[in-house]
């Protein structure tokens, strides 16, 4: 029984929420080697005023991952906002009808 269930979510998975989730992996791993590796000595900038600034394409990077998980935070919030006023609709249906 458990196995059925587990088949039709997996199969009622559309192929654009496999791409999202994919990508959102994808910024996860590349997130956590660019913060790591910006630690290391080697990738260490310093301007004239002995200010540590970072690693030009690392910042780019961050920028561009920074704003994924953003994005994905307010779609994610405008969604369970959406599914609950539609919950409280259909409750509010069932207990009239």
């Amino acid at each position: 029984m458990m196995q059925i269930r587990l088949q039709t979510c997996i199969s009622t998975i559309t192929l654009s929420k496999q791409i999202v989730a994919i990508v959102s992996i994808t910024f996860i791993i590349i997130s956590t080697v660019v913060l790591t590796l910006n630690t290391l000595p080697y990738f260490s900038n310093r301007d004239s005023g002995d200010h540590e600034k970072d690693y030009p394409p690392f910042a780019l990077l961050e920028a561009i991952y920074m704003s994924w998980f953003t994005f994905e935070f307010v779609v994610s919030y405008d969604g369970r906002k959406q599914s609950t006023k539609i919950c409280k609709e259909m409750t509010t249906g069932l207990i009239f009808t």
